[in-house]
């Protein structure tokens, strides 16, 4: 896959979701997207990502969803 710069329309992508449905990029249109990368949920460089993003969240426009990926 060619890397993608800002700005740029992702491709679709489908993943499993948590909650046992399934997540459809294509859901988001129209919305900036965060994916953010986890090695485990006990990982502490990943941790402490997490809690720069949530300081900063309400720097991000309204339209940003976050999707995290294990």
């Amino acid at each position: 896959m060619p890397q993608l710069n800002i700005g740029d329309s992702a491709p679709n992508i489908s993943l499993p979701a948590i909650d046992g449905t399934t997540f459809d990029m294509s859901s988001m249109k129209g919305k900036r997207v965060i994916f953010t990368f986890f090695r485990f949920s006990s990982c502490p460089f990943c941790n402490f990502r997490i809690d720069r993003l949530m300081k900063r969240w309400n720097e991000f426009p309204e339209d940003t969803v976050m999707v995290g990926v294990f």
